[in-house]
This record gives C-alpha cells, sequence and structure tokens, in this order.
C-alpha cells in the first residue's frame, strides 16, 4: 500500500486550503438598480452579513432589508442522498456542497443579471441560477436535477429568512416569524410593520406541482468570517419556514420566485411577481471595456425623493454605502459621461442641488428617513468638477 510522503501531503493540504480560501474571497454581485442587490461567493458559502439573496430597498437606494438570506438544496436519488451548497459554523463547514461543485459563472450584462453554480455527483446534475432584474425588488432562483438514467430523482430547497436591516444580525426567538400560504405564495414575516418576503415557487418542464411542507424551526450560529476579520459581530441565526419538494423519474426543474413587499398590500401573485426569466444562461464573449461598462452599471440607480419623485444617483459602493455627494461626483465622468448617459448624469447633478444647503451639497443622504449630512469639505467642489465636465461634454455632442 502506497502511503503519502508527510512533506507532499502536507504541500498538498496547504494548496488545497488556499484555493478554499481563494474561492471564499472571490465574490458576485448583482443589483436591481434600486439600492437593492444579492451577493455571495463563488462557492456558495456566505462569508458576510450583506451576502444574501434578497437585499430590498423600502427607501430606494436606502434603508435596505435583508429578507431572504440563502437556500439549502438537497437532492436523492437511488443511493445518493447530498446537501448545498455549505455555511460556515465555526470551525465547522456543513454542509460540503461545494465539494461536488464542477462550475460557476456570473454575468451583469442585459436587464436581467444572473449566476449560475453547477454540482455533479457522478451522472448526477443541479444546476441552480440566480436571476436578478433591473427596477423589481425580485429575485428568481431556477433548478434543474437530472440524471441519465431514467431512475426517481427529488429536489427540496430550503429558504432561510433573515428580515433584518441588513446592517445588524438575527438572533432566534420563540415562534420564529409568522408564515401563511395565500394565493399561491408563502407569506413570511410583516409583524410591527417590518416588510415581508413574499415566496412562490413555479414547476418547470415535465414537472408535477411543487409541495410545500411547513417546518418552522432554526438553525444556529452562521459564522461569517469576512465581519469576524473587521471586527463586528459576526453570528447569525435563521429562520426557516419548510420545504419546496418536487420529484419525478430522471430529471425535475422548478424556479423559487422571492419579492420584498414594503406596503402589506393583498396583491394576486401575478401582481407581487413579474420578472420573466431567460431561455437559456449564455456567457457571450465582452472585451474590458464592455466589462467595465457592466460593472459600472451597478452603482447607477434612482433615488425617491422626499415629494414622491424619482431620480438618477450614485452609489458610493457595495455593500454597504449608499449615495455619497463626493463619491458620486468623482465617479460621475466615468459611469456617466465615457458612457455617453448625459441626460442620468443631468438627473444626478439635479438630486444632489435639489439637496444643497447654504452652498453645501451634501456628503451623504440619510440611510433612515430624509436628512442628509454636511460634512464634507470637497464635496461641492466636485459637484462643480462634475458640473463643468458634464457641460463639456454636452457641449461636444452638439458642436
Amino acid at each position: 500500500m502506497l502511503t503519502e510522503d508527510p512533506t507532499q501531503l502536507a504541500d498538498r493540504v496547504a494548496r488545497e486550503m488556499a484555493e478554499f480560501d481563494r474561492c471564499l474571497s472571490r465574490e458576485w454581485l448583482l443589483t436591481n438598480g434600486r439600492g437593492g442587490f444579492a451577493s455571495g461567493t463563488s462557492i456558495g458559502v456566505p462569508t458576510r452579513r450583506y451576502h444574501g439573496l434578497l437585499v430590498a430597498a423600502a427607501r430606494p437606494p436606502l434603508e435596505r432589508w435583508m429578507l431572504l438570506s440563502t437556500t439549502l438544496e438537497r437532492v436523492e436519488t437511488l443511493g445518493v442522498t447530498a446537501e448545498t451548497p455549505g455555511f460556515c459554523f465555526g470551525d465547522v463547514f456543513h454542509p460540503r456542497g461545494f465539494d461536488q461543485q464542477v462550475d460557476f459563472a456570473v454575468s451583469n450584462r442585459g436587464p436581467i443579471g444572473w449566476v449560475r453554480f453547477v454540482y455533479a455527483w457522478g451522472d448526477l446534475s443541479l444546476t441552480k441560477s440566480v436571476h436578478m432584474a433591473r427596477g423589481l425588488d425580485e429575485v428568481a432562483i431556477s433548478y434543474r436535477l437530472e440524471t441519465t438514467r431514467p431512475v426517481p430523482v427529488a429536489l427540496a430547497v430550503c429558504p432561510f429568512a433573515a428580515m433584518r436591516d441588513f446592517h445588524h444580525l438575527t438572533r432566534a426567538f420563540d415562534g420564529g416569524f409568522p408564515f401563511a400560504e395565500l394565493d399561491g405564495q408563502l407569506v413570511v414575516g410583516g409583524r410591527d410593520g417590518s416588510p415581508r418576503l413574499l415566496l412562490r415557487a413555479e414547476a418547470g418542464e415535465g414537472t408535477r406541482d411543487v409541495l410545500f411542507e411547513p417546518q418552522p424551526d432554526w438553525w444556529y450560529g452562521f459564522h461569517y468570517r469576512e465581519e469576524a476579520h473587521r471586527g463586528q459581530d459576526c453570528r447569525e441565526d435563521l429562520f426557516m419556514p419548510g420545504w419546496f419538494k418536487v420529484s419525478g423519474m430522471g430529471s425535475v426543474s422548478f424556479v423559487l420566485r422571492a419579492a420584498a413587499d414594503f406596503t402589506g398590500e393583498e396583491r394576486a401573485a401575478s401582481e407581487r411577481f413579474t420578472m420573466v426569466l431567460p431561455a437559456s444562461l449564455t456567457e457571450p464573449e465582452s472585451t474590458v471595456q464592455e466589462r467595465l461598462v457592466e460593472a459600472a452599471d451597478a452603482f447607477v440607480v434612482r433615488r425617491r425623493r422626499a415629494d414622491g419623485s424619482e431620480s438618477t444617483t450614485i452609489l458610493a459602493g457595495y455593500p454597504w454605502f449608499g449615495d455619497w455627494g463626493r463619491d458620486a461626483f468623482i465617479a460621475l465622468p466615468g459611469l456617466l459621461l465615457e458612457t455617453g448617459r448625459f441626460d442620468e448624469a443631468r438627473e444626478v447633478l439635479s438630486t444632489f442641488a435639489s439637496a444643497q444647503q447654504d452652498g453645501l451639497i451634501p456628503n451623504r443622504f440619510s440611510d433612515y428617513g430624509d436628512g442628509c449630512d454636511y460634512n464634507s469639505v470637497d464635496a461641492s467642489l466636485w459637484y462643480i468638477h462634475g458640473a463643468d465636465a458634464y457641460l463639456r461634454n454636452i457641449s461636444s455632442c452638439v458642436y
């Protein structure tokens, strides 16, 4: 029996750990143009309190809520029962679905951004794709489980709800969040004026109806290592209302849709979930310039003003920043002028001009309410710089 040399073993383990750390540090981001987003790591393990599948803004682009944190998938067929993706609980990762991950891809091109994970166990494979569209507080997670053999297969998906301000963390409490099935959708939360998470499952082609099995419970002690590195509180408990389940022969597919509800109004599910998913996901080749333009688009969002009107603004960064004056006008020439988005550039100038006070451009808008902070010595100067760049670009286009 051959054994691995201790030195070679140590080197191999070190390489595997380095690759694992690299995957944990490789993050993806989808945005909806309203301050909301979905984000995570390339192997599906959340490492920040800001990693989640549906973060939505109650007062775009701010007052953001972490509603749907993550999902747990369980696949079953003859001789195989496995779960994905994986979560950190201190020194332990469970489950370890990332060990079976064979592909990862992400695209922000077009009106619907997506990220895709593929897992394989022999001839059994699971494809999970997360979709987020511009202008909607909605995310759609599509699944396809398939094998080359005509054998029974089953897929169960458990959503984990955080239902919190996205800067905070959730702690378990007696009873958990209220939830109920209503008009073909599962409604989670909504007490004390807080937003609701709406969930709806739609069977795919050749798949029978998706069944929901209530099983309310808490999972305790999710550990977010990037928060730990920042010296922040890094442990959270997440609530699971139950499981969405499908079964079939050879293959099954379904879509789990999640939407934020800040109104509490009773509306049909068809009015809540409006995203039209693409027929297929392709990864078009793109130049560095095209990829930069796609990345720039994530920071250009809509702001709801105090009078109810909307205009364009620029976020200072993800995951936690809002729209800051100096950052907006440092970035405006590259994000909007170089890309030819002059109307939106004018709106950004108008957004901040409407909030000026005694000649001062606000350093930042409040995360909560309609207040502003006027504590930047150079935000007004950067505003003038941005306005000058805008006028020069407009003049060159006209003449």
